[in-house]
C-alpha cells in the first residue's frame, strides 16, 4: 500500500494471507467461512484507553486508467477450535474508498455472517482505499475484531488487438 494505518500487534502492516500465529514463528492462515483464503486483514488499533474510532485502512495508487473494477469479499477471520486467545469480539464496519470517497459501506459484520462479495466500478480512480473500524463509538475499551478483504482482485481493460 501507499499509506496504511494498522495496530502495532499486526507491526503497523497490513497481513497479506494469514495472521501472526501464538508464537513469533507461527502463522494463521486467513479464513472468513469458506476455508483458507488469499486476501488482507486489517487489525484496527487496539490500544487501551484510545479515545477515536478503532480503525484501520490500506491505500493503494491505481496508476494509469486500464482499470475498470475491483472485487473482493468481506467478513471476519474465523479462528478454529484451539487457536485461542484469538477471537472477535465486536462486529466491524467495511468500507471500500476511492480518491477519499465512501463508494461501499456495510453494516456490521460479525463472526455469525457469511462472507459477502462485493464489486466496485473503478471509473477514474487514482487510488483505492480499504477501511474498516469497530462498530462502537470511540471507546477506551479494547475488544479484538480480525476483518478481512478476501480474494481481492482489480480488472483491467483488456488490450485490443
Amino acid at each position: 500500500p501507499s499509506s496504511c494505518e494498522v495496530d502495532s500487534i499486526f507491526n503497523y502492516e497490513p497481513m497479506v494471507d494469514f495472521l501472526p500465529g501464538q508464537s513469533y514463528d507461527t502463522t494463521i492462515p486467513l479464513d472468513i467461512g469458506e476455508g483458507t483464503t488469499s486476501g488482507i486483514c486489517l487489525l484496527p488499533m487496539m490500544a487501551g484507553g484510545y479515545r477515536e474510532v478503532r480503525k484501520s485502512f490500506a491505500t493503494f495508487a491505481l496508476p494509469g486508467s486500464q482499470y475498470t473494477s475491483f472485487s473482493t469479499k468481506i467478513g471476519l477471520q474465523h479462528f478454529s477450535p484451539g487457536s485461542a486467545p484469538f477471537l472477535n469480539e465486536t462486529p466491524a464496519i467495511f468500507e471500500v474508498r476511492l480518491d477519499g470517497n465512501t463508494v461501499y459501506r456495510s453494516g456490521p459484520v460479525d463472526s455469525t455472517m457469511p462472507p459477502q462479495e462485493i464489486v466496485i466500478p473503478l471509473g477514474t480512480a487514482r487510488e483505492l482505499s480499504l477501511y474498516v473500524c469497530d462498530v462502537r463509538e470511540p471507546d477506551p475499551v479494547t475488544k479484538f475484531v480480525y476483518p478481512v478483504f478476501a480474494e481481492p482482485r482489480i480488472f483491467i481493460t483488456e488490450a485490443e488487438s
